[in-house]
């Protein structure tokens, strides 16, 4: 049986929610307590913040939120003790977020968890599908920062190696699920 193209993008839309979901309920468990606190937007501020300090302007430009809203939802994470403000000293009217040492424990808490659960999810490939899938993902990562689709301009039948065993096919929608994705579908609420 040949597949097309079109028939396994509609497979991995397909099966992307399912994937998502299933990897969110099991991480929700895993860290239950933590996550009954933190919003998304929350865990995504904590994440930005790992890579140090930042302005709230910078924050809500990386993270696409306005300032209003980056405000609000830095207050929160100030009143759980998971970040503090900071006075800059190159310019004393910017206020600058950085994460308290609570802060950084929950963040690498929660990402421990989102890497325990990624291997055991990726423990379903062979070492051989694992490398293919690894390479596909920086495949389609240089594609997407390319602005450019590498098969976007027409619809072409699938390489035979496409119509494989479905062994390997539930994992086709991963390479949209990235540790940050598998973090937010995990405190969706």
């Amino acid at each position: 049986m040949v597949t097309t193209r079109e028939e396994l993008v509609q497979r991995v839309f397909a099966m992307r929610p399912v994937l998502h979901r299933r990897f969110g309920e099991e991480l929700n468990r895993e860290l239950h307590d933590e996550l009954q606190h933190v919003t998304i937007n929350q865990l995504s501020v904590l994440q930005h913040l790992q890579e140090g300090a930042k302005s709230m302007r910078e924050l809500a430009k990386t993270l696409g939120f306005s300032e209003s809203s980056a405000t609000a939802t830095a207050d929160r994470l100030v009143r759980e003790g998971l970040v503090e403000r900071l006075d800059d000293p190159g310019d004393r009217r910017v206020v600058l977020l950085a994460l308290t040492t609570e802060g950084c424990t929950f963040v690498e808490r929660v990402q421990e968890a989102v890497t325990r659960k990624t291997s055991r999810m990726l423990n379903a490939l062979s070492d051989r599908q694992l490398v293919e899938f690894v390479e596909i993902c920086q495949t389609m990562l240089a594609a997407y920062e390319a602005d450019e689709c590498p098969h976007a301009a027409a619809p072409h039948a699938a390489a035979p190696h496409a119509a494989a065993p479905h062994a390997a096919a539930p994992h086709a929608a991963a390479p949209h699920m990235t540790p940050q994705d598998a973090t937010q579908q995990g405190v969706a609420r």
